[in-house]
């Protein structure tokens, strides 16, 4: 995940997509494991203030491990800031977290926000911790039903799984094995997304050569550096933009 370091944010986002991001995706999804267990929402729960609020559900990659200052490099940090401003961010991401734990624990919050924008990445820990892609499933459904249905005027982005085969921290897998499994991961959040009303954030279709940009991945072989945080917020700032149709 490499960008250059003097990377323009906002308007400049789109410019900066391009290849670069398509590496750097690919890194990125896998940076959802990690250690550290505390949640820190970065702007006050229930602010009147004018603006967007924008919610994220995620784990450590949220949260921002693998940066250098994750309250200020995290991609969610990082996506707040180039979107329209003022835009206030409740970054909900907690390191380790699955699917079950952030419907039991982000989830009520993320409602309680009712924010126009909401961006949920959660499978990886999911997949590591070898949790049955049947309940990976249901529970994610249930997660983006409860959202439609308490907070309907929030448009929710799920971010798929890129080629994690591509990510040093995969290397032990079979890479066969495990790039059939992504397919059949996203295929399933596909379908939840379809289902329930939700834009799929393709990251899957995203990925290119990793080591081609290994400055988009921090030394742990599996989360975004801060270079790759902020290629990943770009990715899903074009996402919301394009969708919300929103305009600098």
């Amino acid at each position: 995940m490499l960008a250059p370091d003097q990377l323009r944010r906002v308007s400049g986002a789109q410019r900066r997509l391009g290849a670069l991001v398509c590496a750097l995706l690919a890194c990125l999804l896998l940076a959802a494991c990690g250690a550290a267990p505390t949640q820190r929402p970065t702007s006050p729960v229930g602010s009147n203030a004018p603006g967007m609020t924008l919610v994220v559900m995620g784990a450590s990659d949220a949260y921002g491990i693998g940066t250098d200052d994750p309250d200020r490099e995290s991609w969610p940090t990082q996506l707040a800031s180039d979107l329209p401003q003022p835009v206030h961010l409740v970054n909900l991401g907690v390191p380790g977290a699955t699917i079950a734990q952030a419907q039991q624990e982000e989830l009520p919050v993320a409602i309680a926000q009712h924010p126009q924008a909401l961006v949920l990445w959660l499978a990886v820990n999911d997949i590591i911790d070898d949790v049955p892609l049947a309940t990976y499933a249901s529970q994610l459904r249930a997660t983006l039903a409860s959202l439609k249905a308490q907070s309907p005027g929030t448009h929710v982005f799920v971010g798929n799984v890129p080629d994690l085969a591509q990510l040093p921290f995969f290397s032990g897998y079979d890479p066969v094995t495990l790039r059939a499994e992504v397919a059949a991961w996203n295929g399933a959040i596909a379908q939840a997304c379809a289902a329930e009303g939700a834009t799929l954030a393709d990251l899957a279709s995203r990925w290119g050569r990793l080591a081609n940009h290994p400055g988009y991945i921090s030394d742990d072989g599996l989360h975004p550096s801060r270079l790759g945080a902020l290629e990943l917020a770009a990715f899903f700032d074009i996402v919301i933009r394009q969708t919300l149709k929103i305009n600098d």
